[in-house]
């Protein structure tokens, strides 16, 4: 998508306020004005020959249950509106599809049925421009439907012609229908959404018969169920507590409306297994695997030849159990396994890297790996990396870099190629995406003492498992902030009331130094605690969190350890107000002419507890970054990474971080970046640990 055409036209603090729903439960009157052109109800209306049922069905669906305020209605107001509109034979294939019955009459079919119709169909960006078809790129758009569920896009040649395919199904025929609030692209199809969990949809794929019933024989098809917490949909504040600016302001931001739930799951097809593993199945007339016990003792054989997996196994007396969780299959399914629900473009998120430039994205620049945690017991760490060199989105590669350039020099392994969809199989569930995978992936040794043997870095938006179903670890979108209430984040071990969490996106340069353009602010009389991802090996590793420090910045106590009940203070507070020059930090602007100056600089900073910011990101251009975060924006605000701890961790614990406001300002704001788990063969290995 590019991003210039979300780039906000009404700045509050350089920001936009908007809220993850953005549709009122009523149409405001004062929208209602005269336009020189044609509003979106106006030009459906015009063509009433194409869309009258569409038309019909817009006019009967409500907003929501609140609201006596219809779509056709919020369609004739001030807005920017994205419209997949269906032709009247769409609409008519579709209801005699889930009736069936030939020629249902369209008077008869429920509300339920209308309201999925037309509110799957139309996207509010809110003051974001609607999406033209340039503005479509792979994978999941940043905004959700009205139903709050992601629209899918694809591409397709027919007859010689490309085509834009909307979930997998609806074929854009007639695009970019331009109206005063929005376009309307017409298709062939509904826009269809299927309401199975994810487990569910990866059934029905007519090429996924094994790894489906790999879900099923371990129990993890039953686990992966949660969608919409309804304990919070029922009762949840509306806004939360007041933040103070930089100017004296004390404002309130509303909370989100929803708190969906999902996973992100990786598959191999049935044809991988076949030519990796040699697997053969036959298939009955109903689509069964008739010849399952073989196929069975086949993957019980491969996982057990995988050596982490069977030391794990036999660690834990060797359970023939598939839904043990320390049987060897169960590890395998396991590690294929993400809690969120993660859009395709957002696995690998591009925003603010060297040489990115958020108006050109289909220009990759630098490669960037995004770090997953992997579900089941173990926890294992998998990882994403794409840029211009690896042709696609790679599971677990594996490469050296040129120190000076962060060129790719030598790919040892390539890793496994993640696919946006799975052709007509709709990929898309109501609780998560999953996505097909040309190569086995497995948790050996070679993935944990190679791939992994790297300086982890973690966005703390993106790790935790709420950002990806409810959408604000998306950078591309025109979020501002909001206030998630005490509770939402499950990776939050602990956080008291007088604690308030603020998520920010930013969409536009304003030399903010934010890895991926967004970060958690934490204010009030916090004092709140962290779970943190489980380190590959055990070993000495440094635990280092980003940082940039300003005047509104606070104090702040931190503790560390695997108790976090009772995690053990670590040296003295940390004052987050600091001067970046001052004598407790030691910060220099890098010398170009000068390489051991900066390398003296950089060890002095080590000394006090500090490192620049991570070369690999800078400041967010349109041209494209070249001020990186090691350089600083220009004013008083600059990345940098503060070292918390440095000493052993094991692989089998868990371990958390906690901070603790020892100010009485409850504006004084703790910074949330990005933190870094870096073992001890990469900062004080045979080689320096390189800039980037």
């Amino acid at each position: 998508m590019r991003l210039a055409r979300i780039i906000c036209t009404s700045l509050i603090a350089s920001c936009i306020i908007l809220t993850l729903s953005r549709c009122s439960d009523n149409v405001d009157d004062s929208n209602l004005y005269v336009f020189t052109g044609d509003m979106i109800s106006t030009y459906l209306t015009k063509n009433s020959d194409q869309f009258s049922d569409y038309i019909a069905l817009a006019q009967r669906t409500k907003l929501s249950r609140r609201s006596q305020s219809t779509v056709m209605e919020l369609l004739a107001t001030r807005g920017h509106y994205t419209v997949f509109a269906p032709t009247n034979d769409a609409v008519h294939a579709f209801v005699d599809s889930i009736m069936d019955q030939k020629d249902y009459p369209l008077s008869d079919v429920s509300d339920s049925i209308a309201e999925m119709i037309v509110k799957n169909s139309i996207i509010d960006t809110g003051t974001a421009d609607a999406y033209e078809t340039n503005d479509l790129t792979e994978g999941a758009l940043a905004y959700q439907n009205l139903n709050n569920r992601y629209v899918t896009v694809s591409f397709d040649t027919i007859n010689g012609k490309a085509s834009i395919i909307i979930n997998s199904e609806a074929r854009i025929i007639s695009p970019d229908n331009e109206c005063e609030n929005g376009y309307v692209h017409v298709t062939d199809k509904v826009v269809a959404m299927s309401n199975d969990e994810i487990s569910q949809l990866i059934g029905q794929a007519d090429n996924c018969k094994i790894f489906s019933r790999l879900l099923q024989e371990t129990g993890w098809a039953d686990k992966l169920n949660e969608y919409r917490d309804e304990e919070y949909e029922e009762n949840h504040p509306e806004y939360g507590n007041a933040i103070g600016s930089t100017g004296g302001n004390v404002k309130e931001y509303k909370c989100p409306d929803h708190r969906y739930l999902g996973y992100t799951v990786f598959v191999e097809t049935d044809s991988v297994f076949e030519k990796e593993w040699g697997i053969n199945i036959k298939l009955s007339s109903f689509g069964q695997i008739e010849n399952w016990d073989e196929v069975k003792a086949q993957i019980v054989k491969h996982c057990e030849d995988v050596d982490i997996y069977k030391e794990t196994s036999d660690n834990a007396g060797s359970p023939t159990d598939w839904e043990n969780e320390d049987n060897v299959v169960n590890q395998f399914v396991a590690y294929h396994l993400y809690k969120d629900m993660v859009p395709f473009d957002l696995l690998v998120i591009h925003m603010n890297e060297w040489g990115y430039s958020f108006k050109n994205t289909n220009k990759l620049a630098v490669n960037v790996t995004r770090n997953y945690e992997s579900m089941g017991k173990q926890k294992r760490l998998f990882r994403i990396t794409e840029g211009e060199s690896t042709d696609g989105k790679r599971l677990n590669r594996w490469s050296s870099y040129d120190d000076d350039t962060y060129d790719e020099l030598t790919v040892y392994d390539k890793g496994a190629l993640v696919t946006s969809n799975n052709g007509n199989n709709p990929n898309n569930a109501l609780n998560g995406f999953y996505y097909p995978i040309d190569h086995i992936i497995v948790y050996d040794t070679h993935v944990r003492d190679y791939v992994l043997n790297d300086r982890l870095r973690f966005d703390l938006t993106d790790y935790m498992t709420e950002s990806g179903a409810n959408g604000f670890g998306n950078p591309h979108r025109a979020l501002d902030f909001q206030n998630m209430p005490n509770g939402y984040l499950s990776k939050v071990y602990h956080i008291t009331d007088e604690s308030w969490q603020i998520d920010f996106n930013e969409v536009q340069p304003n030399g903010w130094v934010d890895i991926n353009c967004n970060e958690i602010l934490i204010l009030g009389q916090y004092d709140v605690t962290f779970e943190l991802p489980r380190v590959p090996v055990d070993g000495t590793y440094e635990f280092r969190w980003g940082l940039s420090n300003a005047s509104w910045r606070g104090m702040t106590q931190i503790y560390f350890g695997t108790d976090p009940d009772n995690l053990p203070a670590i040296g003295v507070p940390l004052d987050m107000r600091a001067a970046y020059s001052s004598p407790s930090i030691g910060w220099k602007k890098d010398d170009p002419n000068d390489e051991q100056s900066n390398l003296e600089n950089d060890k002095a900073m080590r000394n006090h507890g500090y490192m620049k910011g991570p070369k690999q990101y800078g400041l967010l251009s349109a041209s494209g970054v070249s001020t990186s975060f090691r350089d600083g924006n220009g004013s008083n605000m600059l990345s940098m990474r503060y070292i918390i701890y440095r000493g052993t961790m094991r692989a089998d614990k868990t371990y958390y971080v906690r901070f603790k406001n020892v100010l009485t300002n409850p504006y004084g704001q703790l910074f949330c970046d990005y933190f870094e788990l870096v073992p001890r063969s990469i900062y004080n290995g045979e080689k320096r640990e390189n800039i980037w």
